[in-house]
């Protein structure tokens, strides 16, 4: 969505509408305005929405029959999104728009075109695919379970992104160093 024009004060009335409908975004409206005082022949700014997909039994990571050059297979990434992802999106996109209006904003709807699968075309995946090796109690709705050891195998532990039970839509770096000192904890307190 972009948007175009505010009648006074940008800030005050976006962070406040930020607060009420994107609760988390107020970093990223802020950081939007300060580019528009310093930039003032700009007449607007976009608003970039990011979301997390919900997890999804339908996408794998399958190893491939083609090789690398060393001989190891390739990986298949095979990403599905639900009618949940999508609707999802539409109810934040309506959201942010209904907030950001009510606060005298004008604003350019964005156009949904969709692909085939009625995704719009301008969302993309992340680069943090995660939830490979999901992390749940029950071995037959994940791989590790709460420290992070594969079921089923006493010794074999898997920490990073790959466990997460669900991907969040921000860079998982931070969770993942304290998910590997957090299971160095473990490790050490059963060789005790």
């Amino acid at each position: 969505m972009e948007i175009l024009q505010h009648k006074a004060r940008p800030s005050v009335s976006v962070m406040a509408a930020a607060g009420k409908a994107m609760p988390h975004a107020s970093w990223l409206i802020g950081k939007a305005l300060s580019t528009k005082r310093t930039n003032s022949s700009r007449q607007g700014f976009a608003l970039r929405l990011q979301i997390e997909t919900a997890p999804n039994p339908e996408s794998r990571v399958t190893l491939s029959e083609k090789k690398d050059i060393l001989g190891v297979p390739r990986v298949n990434l095979k990403w599905k999104t639900t009618a949940q992802d999508i609707d999802s999106y539409m109810r934040f996109e309506q959201s942010a728009h209904t907030a950001l209006q009510k606060t005298g904003f004008r604003l350019r709807r964005f156009k949904h075109e969709l692909d085939s699968d009625g995704w719009p075309l301008s969302m993309t995946g992340g680069k943090h695919h995660m939830g490979t090796t999901r992390m749940h109690t029950n071995p037959r709705q994940g791989v590790v379970d709460e420290h992070c050891r594969v079921h089923g195998v006493n010794n074999l532990f898997i920490a990073g992104g790959s466990v997460f039970p669900t991907s969040g839509m921000a860079n998982p770096t931070l969770t993942i160093i304290a998910l590997a000192v957090r299971l160095a904890d473990h490790i050490k307190q059963r060789l005790l």
